[in-house]
């Protein structure tokens, strides 16, 4: 599984990851397909669906909350936000640097409500 929804921490194929297991990854930007407008691929040619680039405006890293079992990795998603809501209905969990503890400690579902995290977005070709 690529995605594990925070409001689905209960789900037996996450649960143990969710509670133990969580972590950060830090990236320059994250990348979503937008739900419907297609355009055409530079590569085939053929009708795809366009693609989105996120950033968090002035800051160079984000960091995404994941959770890992054995050596698969796992991004803890959940419901966009007003800036993400245009192009697709959730989200990777942005965790600001200052959120860290309550990520790794055990309130870390208070964070699931990502309202305030401004994101911007670029669509590809």
């Amino acid at each position: 599984m690529f995605n594990t929804r925070i409001e689905s921490v209960e789900k037996p194929t996450w649960r143990e990851s969710m509670e133990h297991r969580r972590c950060v990854i830090p990236v320059r930007a994250f990348f979503e397909a937008h739900r419907e407008e297609t355009c055409s691929s530079p590569k085939t040619g053929r009708s795809v669906k366009r693609q989105y680039e996120f950033r968090v405006p002035g800051q160079d890293v984000i960091l995404i909350g994941c959770t890992w079992r054995g050596g698969t990795f796992s991004v803890v998603t959940t419901e966009a936000n007003a800036d993400m809501a245009p192009i697709h209905h959730r989200m990777p969990l942005v965790v600001r640097q200052e959120e860290l503890p309550l990520w790794l400690g055990p309130g870390y579902r208070k964070l699931a409500d990502r309202s305030s995290i401004r994101l911007e977005a670029k669509h590809g070709a």
